[in-house]
């Protein structure tokens, strides 16, 4: 099957992205440093670029395997539970300690608004908790609105809103794709996503704080599969910048291009499509091919989820210790890239590949 290099590396630049952005948020080192502020609005757009890219992976996996969908389903779950599964289990340690400790500490106010994390609190009482723990466990827990059950979208592992909206689009992918196939099909595809995105931006479906649920992300999926679409039409045939010209103009037509997302995407696809089939992206060069970029963009998926647990278990420990407000802050800056680092290796080789493999397996 066709690689591309270049999205791989991608991944780990948009990983590591998120990771800062965290980092600045949980801290909340931007009250202190408003300067900063541009960084942690980043990881927003770090995971809608992801999101793009999903569209555009899930489109080619399903176009160059052509496989049942009980197989494409199981190797699509393995790909992605086990990692999530242990993550899960850290964030809701990491989660509960952190309520403790920001409310018991007397800086505990600098990196949480209090009436927010007392809501998130609240919203577990009456059988609350057990609702948070299905809706996770299940991984549904991005398409049930706020007002319903209260930040269900990132409650316990706050970058799992976006794997949740994953799961979602992994589970109709194939039927999407099956209407593409079929001229008489897409007017009607096309008729529903802008009925659902229209219908999403009504909240007739609820409340939600975060794109979690997969009407609210129409255009991000609809953006990648495009891209992939395409793909045989511009591989090799059109340079870097001449390419990425060519995307952007078509954006200017279907989207908001002033959102920094699609810009991101038009630049990375383009150096993609200008390398040819050979996978090689051109005018990026070791940026997303480099063999540093590839380590990084394999431990990606690791690093996305692993990260916010520990950076909650590092504040908790530097309040456990008795640092001050900007001990704890530039102890958990100094601490989390190893820390995540170690992490995402670790949850690469041991868990990852593995569950890759196991659903290799079970899909045969």
């Amino acid at each position: 099957m066709q690689r591309f290099d270049g999205l791989e590396g991608a991944r780990g630049w948009l990983a590591w992205t998120v990771v800062v952005t965290h980092i600045l948020q949980l801290t909340q080192i931007t009250n202190e440093y408003p300067i900063l502020l541009p960084l942690r609005d980043l990881g927003d757009t770090a995971v809608q670029v992801f999101i793009i890219l999903s569209g555009f992976v899930i489109c080619h996996l399903i176009l160059e395997k052509r496989e049942p969908y009980r197989a494409y389903l199981i190797r699509r779950f393995m790909r992605i539970y086990p990692v999530y599964f242990v993550c899960l289990a850290l964030g809701i340690v990491s989660t509960f300690w952190f309520f403790e400790v920001l409310t018991a500490s007397p800086w505990g106010t600098s990196l949480a608004a209090g009436p927010h994390m007392h809501a998130q609190i609240a919203s577990m009482k009456d059988g609350g908790l057990y609702a948070h723990l299905l809706a996770h466990v299940t991984l549904l827990h991005g398409a049930i609105p706020t007002n319903i059950l209260y930040e269900s979208q990132f409650f316990f592992l706050s970058p799992a809103w976006s794997l949740s909206l994953e799961w979602q689009f992994y589970l109709v992918a194939p039927l999407v794709m099956a209407m593409i196939a079929r001229p008489g099909s897409r007017l009607l595809l096309v008729a529903i996503a802008i009925a659902a995105q229209v219908a999403y931006d009504q909240r007739m479906f609820g409340e939600f704080q975060l794109p979690s649920f997969l009407p609210g992300a129409v255009t991000l999926f609809a953006t990648g599969i495009v891209s992939r679409l395409a793909t045989p039409y511009l591989f090799g045939k059109v340079p870097f910048p001449g390419a990425a010209l060519l995307l952007f103009g078509g954006l200017l037509l279907v989207a908001d291009v002033t959102q920094i997302h699609y810009v991101l995407w038009a630049v990375v696809i383009a150096s993609v499509w200008a390398g040819g089939p050979e996978g090689k992206p051109a005018g990026l060069g070791r940026l997303l091919d480099g063999k540093v970029a590839l380590w990084f963009g394999a431990r990606s998926y690791s690093t996305y989820l692993v990260h916010v647990p520990i950076i909650q278990g590092l504040i908790c420990l530097c309040a456990v210790i008795g640092f001050d407000y900007a001990l704890t802050v530039a102890f958990t800056a100094i601490l989390t890239p190893p820390a995540v680092l170690l992490a995402s290796d670790l949850l690469h080789r041991l868990v990852e590949k593995p569950g890759i493999a196991l659903g290799r397996r079970l899909a045969r």
